[in-house]
């Protein structure tokens, strides 16, 4: 049996970037995956100006052809629209395939060992136990998204809070008509238009388990409706759950999570794969001293402000009539909007608002 520095369970983008960040370390390095590439999940394929630096420092380097840039948020209500660019610079919207097939193209140039159709069966002391190998490690990080086996099998699988929706995907061949990512707001529920590349667009819904038809969400939102008219789907429907969620502990002994199974933040933040980068590479840091009570406290830090505006924002969502108020006083002082925004993806600056 091959021994590992460190065996990292769950093959996606929060898996990858921990595997290397920890081979920029130095750390041998092995990745178990139930799944095989490309790996795609219901998302909005956003990346903010700080994940993207993050991914430069996992050795990671996307550029616009492998997506399309976008300047800005707008918020679109019932009766005001408000937006604003991004301080930092332009993000760049990439499919969630594509942004996978760059960190696989990485990891293994890196020479992580990665097992893909691997699925874990369970954890036994410093043994991550998989249907057909078994992977020896000092230690083992979960990276296995919201439903996590590992966190389950560890004894963490306790949370301070929980809520959960349902977020669902598609993507349509038709030129973009913003070039920022438009959040309409409906009735306990919220569009996502993202352009995704010069001749395609993503639409993605936020929304209550009662809700999830993607058919009867888009006729909801009928300017939407109207852009997308007939033009073609570019992929089939994705579904899956986003949460708000805390998880009370994120280590135990030699197990560490990461990502979606260590706690996170509501999709309508756009945050949870950014946040992910950062925790891997605050997790790689910590693993060469050998405490992990850095990289709690390290990851405290990076899911406080998230945390704190997706809370917001879920309850803005819920609340139509002081979601109207909120934008049309924004729409009537523009500049507090864009300092909201600089607050909400950690800007270079933002002051408190006129």
């Amino acid at each position: 049996m091959k021994k590992y520095d460190l065996a990292v369970v769950g093959g996606g983008p929060a898996g990858l970037a921990v595997a290397l960040a920890a081979r920029n370390e130095g750390l041998h390095v092995a990745v178990a995956e139930a799944g095989r590439p490309p790996l795609d999940k219901a998302c909005g394929e956003g990346l903010m100006a700080h994940s993207l630096a993050a991914l430069r420092k996992l050795g990671v380097h996307l550029s616009v052809d492998d997506g399309a840039p976008f300047k800005g948020i707008r918020f679109m209500g019932a009766n005001h629209t408000v937006g604003a660019e991004f301080l930092g610079g332009a993000a760049l919207a990439v499919r969630r395939t594509t942004l996978h097939a760059r960190l696989v193209e990485r990891a293994e140039s890196a020479g992580v060992e990665i097992h893909w159709g691997s699925p874990v069966c369970g954890l036994e002391g410093s043994q991550v136990i998989c249907r057909s190998m078994r992977l020896a490690a000092r230690w083992i990080v979960g990276a296995d998204g919201l439903h996590s086996k590992v966190r389950r099998l560890a004894g963490l699988n306790h949370f301070v809070w929980n809520r959960q929706r349902v977020g669902l995907r598609q993507h349509f061949a038709v030129r973009p008509w913003s070039d920022s990512v438009d959040v309409h707001w409906g009735a306990g529920c919220q569009c996502y238009v993202t352009p995704i590349g010069s001749e395609e667009v993503s639409i993605a819904f936020l929304c209550r388990k009662e809700q999830a038809c993607f058919r009867d969400l888009l006729r909801t939102f009928p300017e939407v409706a109207d852009r997308i008219g007939g033009a073609k789907p570019t992929s089939s429907v994705r579904g899956g759950v986003t949460a708000l969620r805390k998880v009370r502990r994120i280590y135990k002994e030699n197990v560490v999570l990461v990502g979606d199974a260590a706690g996170s933040v509501d999709a309508i933040t756009g945050q949870g794969i950014g946040l992910a980068f950062q925790q891997a590479l605050a997790l790689a840091e910590a693993l060469t001293t050998g405490k992990l009570s850095r990289y709690e406290r390290q990851f405290a830090a990076i899911m406080r402000r998230p945390m704190l505006m997706g809370t917001g924002l879920t309850l803005l969502g819920e609340c139509g009539r002081a979601r109207e108020v909120l934008l049309r006083f924004l729409a009537g002082k523009p500049a507090n909007f864009e300092r909201l925004l600089a607050l909400h993806v950690g800007g270079p600056r933002y002051a408190a608002l006129d």
